[in-house]
C-alpha cells in the first residue's frame, strides 16, 4: 500500500507530509502501524529535522526514548542560543 495519507483517526485522508510532528511520533510510540506506514512516518520525520546522520540511527531502532532525550538535547541547545 502507498501511504500517501493518513489511514485512521483523528487525522484520517490528511497527507502524511502535512501531519503535525507530534501527532506522527505519538502514532509511532502508540500504534501497531504497518511496517511500511512506520518507515514513511519516520521518513517524514527525519526530512523535517534536516540535521546530521547522526539521528538517523536513533530514528532506525524505533526507540521513543532515545530519540526524545536527543531532541531534548538539540531543544536545550537551542534555547540556550536564544
Amino acid at each position: 500500500m502507498n501511504y500517501l495519507v493518513f489511514p485512521f483517526g483523528k487525522y484520517k485522508g490528511v497527507k502524511i507530509e502535512d501531519l503535525p510532528s507530534t501527532y506522527i511520533i505519538l502514532c509511532l510510540e502508540q500504534f501497531d502501524l504497518p511496517e511500511e506506514l512506520q518507515d514513511v512516518l519516520y521518513g517524514t520525520l527525519m526530512g523535517r529535522l534536516k540535521v546530521y546522520s547522526g539521528i538517523q540511527h536513533l530514528l532506525k531502532t524505533k526507540d521513543s526514548e532515545q530519540v526524545n532525550e536527543w531532541l531534548n538535547l538539540k531543544r536545550e541547545n537551542y534555547e540556550r542560543m536564544d
